[in-house]
């Protein structure tokens, strides 16, 4: 080697070392800023004695809930003297969570980590999902690589990349080719023949007729959940193993979260075996998971199936009721490593066995309209009472209770107002009495209105009871 070339060496690399502190000191926080979504949270980790590690069912939360705050939020109420804080990424998995702990300091003070454990990401739906590349990037700069090299990789996506053509493949071979074992063969063999049996079948209305949106989301709950772990080869297996060997090596208290699953539609929608197949598994995670030193808590039933705030797709998204629950139950399990630092802090929601609403405002006909993510827990039936002008006689108008949605064909009740009239009086009071059938946690909205109501009726003093 020349001199020429050996200085021409030295140049580069000099200049490398300078673009690479340019680029740390005046650009890099920017970028992770924007691509590294969890940055902020990684800090403040340092400083906690607990570090709860999630996805979006962490931080979810509905409208009607009056205390939006996360999961992790709830357990720290039960640890008021204990620091605790949370690393919540959408759609992340224990691949993520893996390399997130492994960023935590050696000193730091974390003695306890608490990370979720999603039964849907043990699926090769998710294991193999559009959205992995996108996970892949988010950790591109947070490698420990001087900050230079990491945009570089970054820009020209130096990170692990699944082409769309092969991740479809590798997805339709398992769905084709895997045959279920025993216990849980049921009518089907494979994972492709059960969701096209379902396809064909369907899910159906109460008179009867196919609800496409339904049998649709039934398929889904077949691609989520149709599978069995095989410990040997399951990639998510393998990522859990790696935290459980990490938290050994740390010294840290590890409690794996088992999410609640959403068995009551499961089971609605598909059948016992479906839901058989969920439980088989969760038994597969407790049993090689729950010793030696690690927790499992398991959630999987613990939530009704209406604190399930999604309506058209599998998610662990809950309620401020279910968040509850579940904090309840991480809260519980840490008793273990802080018996004297626990609170009862548990504030349960009472559901009302009934209450009453005034309308707002009678709009065509509508007198009554609400989000079913609203509507209590506990309700199965509605009565309307309300003052009735009628300005001539119509013997089609009608009380309508109707159930709208994305995921329900509108289902309607109908009771004819002669059926409810007892007088031939111009103004009257009436009552009318609906029961909600089972698919109003499919809907989105319930609407109770009056056919025909311009022309023959006027409606005074409405009120709707549910209970």
């Amino acid at each position: 080697m020349t001199k020429r070339v050996l200085r021409d060496i030295l140049i580069l690399c000099l200049l490398l070392v300078v673009l690479n502190y340019v680029y740390r000191i005046f650009f890099f926080e920017k970028d992770l800023q924007k691509h590294s979504v969890v940055i902020n949270q990684l800090r403040e980790v340092p400083t906690a004695d607990v570090v709860y590690i999630g996805e979006s069912s962490n931080n979810n939360y509905v409208k009607r809930d009056n205390d939006k705050r996360k999961i992790s939020e709830f357990v720290s109420d039960y640890y008021p003297d204990i620091i605790l804080r949370d690393i919540t990424a959408p759609a992340s998995h224990a691949g993520q969570y893996y390399e997130y702990l492994k960023m935590i300091p050696a000193d730091a003070d974390v003695k306890t980590v608490i990370v979720t454990m999603n039964l849907r990401s043990f699926g090769v739906p998710w294991i193999y999902s559009k959205l992995q590349n996108s996970l892949q990037k988010r950790m591109v700069l947070l490698k420990p690589y001087p900050p230079l090299v990491n945009r570089f990789l970054l820009s020209f996506k130096g990170y692990p990349v699944v082409k769309e053509n092969k991740r479809s493949k590798i997805i339709a071979d398992y769905w084709r080719y895997v045959n279920y074992t025993e216990p849980h063969e049921g009518y089907y063999k494979t994972l492709q023949s059960w969701n096209s049996g379902k396809a064909r079948k369907g899910v159906l209305n109460p008179d009867g007729s196919f609800n496409k949106p339904l049998t649709e989301l039934a398929c889904h709950y077949i691609k989520a959940y149709a599978y069995q772990i095989d410990c040997n080869t399951n990639l998510r297996i393998n990522d859990f193993d790696n935290i459980v060997k990490l938290a050994k090596e740390r010294n840290w208290n590890l409690v794996f979260n088992l999410l609640a699953e959403n068995l009551e539609r499961t089971d609605q929608l598909v059948g016992h075996t479906l839901t058989d197949m969920m439980k088989y598994n969760r038994d597969i995670l407790v049993d090689r998971y729950n010793r030696d030193g690690v927790i499992v808590v398991d959630n999987l039933e613990c939530v009704s199936g209406k604190e399930f705030t999604d309506r058209t797709w599998t998610t662990e998204h809950y309620s401020e009721k279910g968040r509850k629950i579940i904090a309840k139950n991480v809260a519980d399990s840490l008793k273990l490593f802080y018996p004297d630092n626990y609170v009862d802090a548990f504030i349960p929601i009472v559901e009302p066995k009934e209450f009453m609403v005034d309308s707002v405002g009678i709009n065509k006909g509508v007198f009554y309209k609400s989000f079913i993510s609203m509507l209590p827990d506990s309700i199965s039936n509605i009565e309307i009472d309300m003052k009735v002008k009628r300005l001539s006689q119509s013997d089609s108008t009608a009380i309508v209770v109707a159930l709208l949605g994305k995921s329900v064909q509108t289902s309607e009740q109908r009771l004819m107002l002669s059926e409810v009239l007892k007088t031939t009086d111009i103004t009257e009071n009436i009552n009318a009495a609906f029961n909600l059938n089972k698919w109003l946690y499919y809907a989105d909205t319930l609407k109770v209105f009056l056919t025909d109501y311009d022309s023959t009726i006027v409606v005074e003093n409405a009120k709707v009871r549910f209970y």
